[in-house]
């Protein structure tokens, strides 16, 4: 015969716990096939509004850029690049130019501030660096952009791939509009 407990006799209950998941770790099924397994982020093309951008920082020095390639550059509350926040433009920051020396074609390693029309484009945002890849006709252009873990410094690579069967001579040129000045935010 079971046994019935008095009407005032504590209970025992299994107690269960949960954890909930942090928001970046919750993709959605849209958003699933854009993220890779490192927990970056792939971006396909750089017309977006508002523009798809990404953080790096050492926690002196932070570097911001978009995934057409514009964004600028801050040690402490110091600005080291202008920048001039306009997301229907997205045209401020330090860039590469390209210049294939025989035929005069200009680009740049991102889509702006050129804005010429590659035939592809990728960028890779991911927790330590940035890639943007291009092609432009047999050309691909690559540019990686990390800050220093142990320095207040940033650094751009920039690799050239050549898939067609003549010899290409391109001039690169590097350009950024210094401030040196105290930031201006908000």
């Amino acid at each position: 015969m079971p046994k019935t407990l008095p009407p005032n006799a504590p209970v025992l209950r299994e107690q269960t716990t949960s954890t909930q998941r942090w928001v970046a770790e919750v993709k959605s099924a849209s958003r699933a096939r854009d993220a890779d397994a490192s927990g970056g982020r792939k971006i396909a093309s750089v017309h977006q509004s508002p523009p798809a951008t990404q953080l790096l920082s050492n926690g002196s020095y932070a570097l911001m850029l978009t995934a057409a390639g514009s964004g600028y550059s801050r040690w402490g509350d110091i600005a080291v690049t202008r920048w001039r926040e306009d997301a229907t433009r997205d045209d401020s920051g330090s860039y590469i130019f390209l210049r294939d020396m025989r035929s005069g074609a200009v680009w740049s390693a991102g889509y702006q501030p050129t804005c010429v029309e590659p035939d592809e484009y990728a960028v890779d945002f991911n927790e330590d660096r940035v890639e943007i890849a291009r092609r432009d006709d047999n050309l691909t252009t690559t540019l990686e952009v990390l800050v220093s873990a142990e320095h207040d410094a940033e650094v751009r690579r920039v690799s050239i791939a050549n898939a067609g069967s003549r010899t290409r001579d391109i001039e690169i040129t590097s350009y950024s509009e210094l401030a040196l000045e105290r930031a201006a935010f908000g």
